[in-house]
């Protein structure tokens, strides 16, 4: 996980200042009306990494059925963990489950395998839409990978490689189970292809590739049926809420980056 995320956030940094800054209003006091400023790459990486950290704070009770149905959903797959365990251990040997493991540990890179397509092509034609796929496929890789990391270390919970027992947990490892890296990676890039091109024959391979990278880690005794849940959430829920606020910049979450550090603050009330 550490080599793909430097290598990431180079090719990231590299994508990041070849597209156009986006834009962000800034007021002074003798100006009345609103003036575009540019946000640094670096800036407005932050930037989002807050809005999605924060995520939860702004949910309404519109969310509710939503929020409801992942419960119901997740803690379906948490109780079916034993029983869908034990009823693919007998295949963890098979070529089958070699084959798909294989693929699976290809297609995690798949965001940053095919950012890098997008954007040698949006370079080469000035295409400002595969520079924005380019850009949100290595973002989402970035942020995606760096809160599954951080599921692992704090909830620590042990791989089925270790113990037959789903509720065992070691808190601080890295390789934890919780949630699957793989699948949060796979996702997260299906989801920002599948809203970047929202046609059939996108959105149809894409998330059955990713599915297939669940389905292989279960298949090759890698993690839990709920490890899988939360990864495929993962990637979608960060790569839906990156695309959102590429489209709408204004976020109430501002990060400053100076040379005194790194400061987040809210904004409240208008603008």
């Amino acid at each position: 996980m550490r080599l793909k995320s430097v290598v990431a956030a180079g090719l990231f940094l590299i994508v990041a200042y070849q597209i156009p800054a986006r834009a962000e209003e800034t007021q002074s006091a003798s100006v009345v009306q609103s003036t575009p400023a540019e946000v640094s790459p670096i800036k407005k990486f932050f930037q989002d990494g807050a809005s999605i950290v924060t995520s939860p704070l702004r949910l309404t009770s519109s969310d509710i059925p939503v929020v409801l149905g992942v419960t119901a959903f997740f803690g379906g797959a948490v109780a079916l963990d034993k029983t869908t365990h034990d009823n693919l251990f007998p295949f963890v040997t098979s070529g089958s489950a070699d084959t798909l493991r294989r693929f699976g540990d290809i297609a995690q890179y798949s965001g940053p395998i095919f950012g890098a397509v997008f954007a040698t092509q949006g370079w080469a034609t000035d295409n400002p839409e595969s520079k924005k796929t380019a850009y949100l496929a290595f973002e989402s890789f970035l942020w995606a990978g760096a809160i599954e990391l951080s599921g692992k270390v704090i909830i620590g919970r042990n791989r089925p490689t270790v113990t037959t027992n789903p509720f065992t947990f070691r808190p601080g490892q890295t390789d934890g189970s919780f949630p699957s890296g793989h699948t949060t990676e796979a996702f997260a890039a299906a989801t920002v292809f599948a809203e970047q091109y929202p046609r059939w024959e996108v959105v149809v391979p894409v998330y059955a590739a990713a599915s297939a990278v669940a389905f292989s880690r279960l298949y090759a005794n890698q993690h839990w049926g709920s490890d899988v849940v939360a990864g495929g959430l993962l990637g979608y829920g960060v790569s839906h809420l990156l695309r959102k606020l590429y489209n709408r910049p204004n976020s109430d979450w501002r990060v400053d980056v100076d040379d005194h550090g790194i400061t987040l603050a809210k904004k409240f009330g208008g603008s």
